[in-house]
Formats: structure tokens, sequence, C-alpha cells
């Protein structure tokens, strides 16, 4: 499960580098770190989803990461990086995923977009059921 949310995390660009993410991320991660003054420590808990600056943060790393043009998310783009991310990733996912970012796209602003993404796919795929690695 721990596995699993680490990759919704990469999804909605909310993970962190102990995610064992791909290298591009990592460093879109660093970058935006940077760019925005990102606080060091680490959060207690997880990130307020509307704060703005998290969402920001999330449409930053969403550029970088190729998956947000001009201030909007490419659904094939996020279909892409799950399969790669999750290989068992069934229609139903890809399904909730694609839902998501034509629910994110009608905000105006990239970072509304960015949060209306993760708060989607928070909302849809909530808690997942455990699974058995081999």
């Amino acid at each position: 499960m721990k596995a699993f949310l680490c990759v919704l995390g990469v999804i909605i660009a909310a993970a962190s580098a102990s995610c064992g993410m791909p290298e591009e991320m990592k460093q879109a991660f660093k970058e935006c770190h940077t760019e925005l003054g990102m606080p060091d420590e680490k959060p207690h808990g997880p990130p307020n989803p509307d704060d703005p600056k998290i969402k920001c943060f999330h449409a930053c790393i969403m550029k970088k990461a190729g998956k947000m043009v001009d201030g909007k998310l490419d659904a094939d783009k996020e279909i892409e990086f799950a399969k790669k991310r999750m290989p068992n990733a069934d229609d139903s996912m890809i399904e909730k995923i694609t839902e998501c970012v034509k629910t994110a796209n009608e905000q105006s602003d990239e970072c509304e977009v960015a949060g209306a993404m993760h708060k989607c796919i928070m909302e849809k795929v909530g808690s997942p059921p455990h699974h058995h690695r081999h």
C-alpha cells in the first residue's frame, strides 16, 4: 500500500525523493522546491492540498515532467506515467485518471488545475486496497 500511495503521489506531483521516483522527477522536484522557496524541513503529515503554494508546487513539477502544457494537463502523459509506475494499473484506474484530468482542466489557473487534480485523485482513488508484492 505504501508503494501505491507513493506512486499516486508522483502522479499528482506531490511525491518526495524517497519514493524512488525516476531521475527526471527527482530533478523537477528539486528545481521546483528551490524555485518556489519551499521549506526544507519535512512536513508533519501530508501537505495541505488547499495551500496555494502546494498547488503551485504541484503545477511546477507537472510542467517540468511534461505532464502540463500551457496550464493544462496532458491525459496521455498522465496515463503513460501511471503505467510506468504501476504496470498493473487496470482500466478502472486509467479511467479515474482520465476523469480527474478532464475535471482539473476545467480550472483556468495552472496552480488550480494541479490542486484540482490532487483533490480528484484523492476522492476517486482514496485508500487503495493492499497489494501483495512478488
